[in-house]
């Protein structure tokens, strides 16, 4: 009995160290009508010389999270009526810049 105590005791540490270890990576992710790209992974550092639009005639996402960067010139969020879209900017150094108007 004390064995199994010991054994899932350093299991368990050693789960928690694993998830406080491990590297978190930056991503940016787009889902749905997002203009420029298709939906899916982009780079960590997403750098566009133009508008870029969450939601431009359908619904979009934007998520940028673990420190992902994205910057354009204009940022559009549901650019046309009807079109229910997001953007979510999380975790540290996470950013999202717009050298124009959001």
């Amino acid at each position: 009995m004390l064995r199994f105590s010991v054994l899932r005791s350093s299991i368990t540490t050693l789960v928690l160290l694993t998830a406080i270890v491990m590297p978190v990576h930056a991503t940016v992710t787009t889902i749905g009508n997002v203009d420029p790209g298709v939906s899916g992974t982009q780079p960590d550092t997403w750098t566009l010389d133009e508008a870029l639009y969450v939601g431009k005639a359908n619904d979009g996402t934007l998520n940028i999270t673990a420190g992902g960067v994205v910057s354009n010139t204009k940022g559009y969020i549901g650019y046309k009526s009807g079109s229910s879209s997001e953007a979510t900017v999380s975790g540290t150094d996470s950013q999202w810049y717009n050298s124009a108007n959001l």
